[in-house]
């Protein structure tokens, strides 16, 4: 009878170590289920605030690019027109000038002169085409490769050139062909240049 007891005693136990371990598993697996749950919950609303957070900053780039494009757009116009109206009100001064300067380096440079360095004078000034040689009426004047091209060298006030063919029309103005004492050549403005005397 004793033994009847124990036996039924240690199936007892093993049902009730049996009921609970189960039981434990249930929670166990109810308690992770939750937990990753609201893991993954909030790994979508911290993903969620980075993306609109990223599209704010991408937005605020953009309208930043976009005003300063406008701003350059505005400033390149602006400078186009100064220039335009620069040309345009010193055109008579410049062809007064250019006419009555003579190849003197030590003669003081006109306004005018000065002007025609920056836009490099009217448009309509042609180069003298009755003698060979030519001087630079300008205050400077760069020598290109070609019209209207890469620059080579500069040339001052009063230095003495000879003029090699006739002026040829590019992009609206007149180019000369020159060279110089040393053998350099090169194209200049027609405009730049004043008859020799």
């Amino acid at each position: 009878m004793t033994m009847i007891l124990a036996v039924a005693t240690v199936v007892a136990i093993v049902l009730l170590v049996a009921f609970l371990w189960r039981e434990i598993g249930d929670i166990r697996d109810e308690f992770f289920q939750k937990a990753r749950s609201r893991l993954l919950q909030r790994m979508g609303i911290a993903a969620t605030v980075v993306c609109l957070l990223a599209s704010a900053v991408i937005v605020a780039q953009a309208a930043l690019l976009q005003g300063q494009a406008q701003s350059q757009r505005a400033a390149r116009a602006e400078i186009a027109q100064l220039k335009l109206d620069v040309a345009r009100l010193q055109r008579p001064s410049v062809q007064a000038a250019i006419r009555r300067q003579a190849p003197a380096a030590a003669a003081p440079a006109p306004a005018a002169a000065e002007v025609a360095e920056v836009v490099e004078a009217p448009r309509d000034v042609a180069a003298p085409k009755r003698s060979s040689h030519a001087y630079i009426a300008a205050n400077s004047a760069v020598v290109r490769a070609n019209p209207g091209q890469d620059r080579l060298f500069t040339l001052q006030r009063g230095t003495e050139v000879m003029l090699l063919g006739d002026a040829r029309e590019f992009d609206g103005r007149a180019w000369q062909e020159i060279t110089i004492g040393d053998g350099r050549q090169g194209w200049v403005a027609a405009s730049l240049l004043g008859p020799a005397t």
